[in-house]
């Protein structure tokens, strides 16, 4: 069982046969030619960098390096540039230990989110919508997975059901904004955010306690992903109106060619999706910082190269 998680590592701390879950590893060379190992360790709480140098490499345990294993480390927690990381001493492999040490889930629970789910689509009219969702959840693979998967592999809404989550926060916020865009089709916003990151769902997948990208997600990416799920569920369900209309919520979601959309909102209904998604995303990348990075004497945290800056907790 663990007795400390990342999130509560200092610089200095001594860890003794403690436990971390391999999310990657890289055998490299110092510029002197000695090779040593890096490791991205992570738990619940996030995510920290190891080295096991030239000195210590007799002491990995064969067979212990394993993407998505659970691992026992001896090792000394040290500043790198302001950033902690580990010096490993020693690896042994781990057969068992409890999986909730390794995998954040949802503040809600499933049930709970799914009945929230159930709301939302209980006010779609269109009844071509409704048979587009019905079919899509009628896939049980495709149920199951939409409800315990993340939403990306490490980003926002990195735990277990955040997919879910994401699509319920997002649903939530749409329903704020009836009564002041009357002219939006909240059917089509709707139905496009259950859509608009459908494809995540073949773009991940579990290794061990941790996620990574199928060669899918690699090669082609979740928002296309994402288009040929609601080409697929749509024959014959759909008008060409309808189905235009999703296809470009799908499309734009990212907002600009730079962040991966072919196409940029050009509609009310995917300006509104899109925003949704980037309140939503973004607010919970930040949440995630406050909650795994180191805060300094000043009340900042550890620079994060996703948010593009360090957060300001206070002290």
């Amino acid at each position: 069982m663990k007795s400390i998680f990342i999130k509560d590592i200092k610089s200095s701390d001594i860890l003794s046969q403690e436990l971390f879950a391999i999310q990657n590893y890289e055998k490299l060379q110092t510029k002197d030619g000695k090779s040593y190992v890096r490791l991205y360790l992570i738990d619940k709480t996030g995510t920290i960098t190891g080295n096991i140098w030239a000195d210590n490499l007799a002491n990995i345990e064969r067979g212990s390096l394993e993407k998505g294993s659970v691992i026992m480390i001896d090792a000394k927690a040290e500043d790198f540039k302001g950033v902690t990381q580990l010096n490993i001493q020693k690896i042994n492999k781990v057969t068992e230990h409890f999986v909730d040490d390794f995998i954040e889930g949802s503040q809600f629970s499933q049930e709970e989110l799914w009945e929230r789910l159930t709301k939302h689509l209980s006010n779609i009219k269109n009844e071509n919508f409704k048979k587009l969702i019905d079919k899509l959840f009628s896939d049980s693979e495709i149920k199951t997975r939409f409800t315990y998967f993340p939403a990306a592999e490490y980003i926002h809404h990195g735990f277990q059901s955040g997919l879910l989550e994401h699509v319920v926060e997002m649903l939530d916020i749409s329903t704020s904004m009836e009564n002041y865009y009357k002219e939006a089709n909240f059917d089509i916003i709707r139905t496009g955010i259950i859509f608009h990151d459908i494809g995540k769902i073949f773009e991940l997948i579990r290794t061990g306690v941790v996620m990574e990208r199928t060669i899918e997600g690699y090669l082609i990416g979740h928002l296309i992903l994402s288009y040929e799920t609601l080409i697929k569920f749509s024959t014959g369900i759909l008008n060409d109106d309808e189905l235009l209309a999703l296809k470009h919520v799908v499309l734009s979601h990212h907002g600009t060619r730079e962040f991966g959309s072919p196409v940029i909102p050009a509609t009310l209904e995917a300006t509104i999706v899109y925003h949704i998604d980037v309140l939503s995303s973004q607010t919970k990348s930040l949440e995630r910082v406050t909650k795994t990075k180191a805060i300094d004497e000043k009340g900042f945290t550890e620079f994060d190269r996703i948010l593009g800056t360090k957060v300001y907790v206070g002290k």
